[in-house]
């Protein structure tokens, strides 16, 4: 007559012999409560041990995979030994670029009074104006608010500001819109009708 168990039926000889072979081996828990040739044991435990086989040799790490796995490590050290010149190669660090301290700016004659010119000093633009006295003065043309190249308006007789109507005095001092700061003034010099800007000591 079949074991009664949970679901399918197995015969009783075919559990038997899983018994025997593997339920000693595998310390598969019996009832107490229960005789050991119930069909409750035997639907069971053995079931399981048939449907679920236990490979010895899984039950550690075998010599092999940790072999394996310090290979793995020692060649992901050589990889990247080798990728990491490489990658540093192909993408430089970015290096600060020096700051400029002087520039030419054109003749001094060409520029009429109450006019400006806007110069490149370096990686950045410059202003220099002639006051309507006469007076040569330069300044940064990057606005202190969010770097827009500032201009000069003749109409106010201010460096002005397109981005926010932002607007600075002769003297390079922020006296109306968002503008933070004052622009940095620069020392101007003219040798043989040549106008040269220099940064400050």
């Amino acid at each position: 007559m079949p074991a009664r168990g949970h679901g399918r039926k197995w015969p009783i000889s075919g559990l038997s012999a899983c018994r025997r072979r593997g339920a000693a081996r595998l310390g598969v828990q019996k009832f107490p409560h229960r005789p050991k040739n119930s069909s409750t044991f035997l639907s069971t435990d053995c079931v399981s041990l048939l449907l679920h086989p236990v490979d010895p040799r899984n039950s550690a790490p075998g010599r092999r995979s940790v072999v394996n796995w310090l290979l793995g490590l020692w060649g992901g050290g050589v990889c990247g030994a080798v990728l990491y010149p490489v990658a540093r190669y192909l993408a430089p660090p970015e290096v600060p670029e020096a700051a400029t301290q002087s520039v030419m700016a054109g003749s001094a004659q060409s520029l009429a009074p109450n006019s400006g010119r806007v110069v490149a000093f370096g990686s950045r633009p410059a202003i220099v104006i002639r006051t309507a006295a006469g007076d040569l003065r330069a300044f940064s043309a990057t606005c202190t608010h969010l770097d827009c190249t500032v201009q000069y308006r003749p109409d106010l007789q201010r460096i002005w500001c397109a981005c926010h109507n932002g607007q600075y005095d002769l003297n390079g001092r922020n006296v109306a819109g968002p503008p933070p700061r004052p622009l940095e003034a620069f020392d101007v010099n003219v040798k043989d009708d040549q106008i040269a800007l220099s940064r400050k000591s």
